[in-house]
């Protein structure tokens, strides 16, 4: 249960900027979709290399997967905003990299709070 001071303030925020937390929402709507969708066809395997994730280490394993995956889309963005200068990149839009580190994050939460596969 969240605290009383934090419900005001997401009270004060959805009144000061509806809009703004309107999207968000439907990001975040959109995002699990996406997650559902990959988590179908890719397994819960793909992120810890076919392990299971039950010890500290398969933790770990899990989560340099999602590093590793989480740079390779930084590096992507890099290379398009500051040396290709090519914001419609020829496999994909560069908002689909924001989108990817996003959803590594929150697979990374969740595989740290030992709910992952499960």
């Amino acid at each position: 249960m969240l605290p009383e001071k934090i419900h005001i303030t997401i009270q004060e925020i959805e009144l000061k900027y509806p809009k703004t937390v309107e999207e968000f929402k439907k990001i975040q709507q959109e995002q699990y979709e996406t997650f559902c969708s990959k988590l179908h066809d890719y397994g819960p395997y793909n992120i810890s290399l076919g392990r299971e994730v039950r010890s500290k280490l398969d933790v770990a394993t899990a989560l340099t997967v999602i590093c590793i995956r989480c740079t390779e889309k930084v590096q992507r963005l890099v290379n398009i905003l500051f040396y290709t200068k090519d914001q419609d990149a020829h496999h994909e839009p560069m908002i689909d990299s924001f989108k990817d580190i996003s959803v590594y994050g929150i697979i990374a939460q969740i595989i740290h709070s030992g709910k992952w596969n499960k």
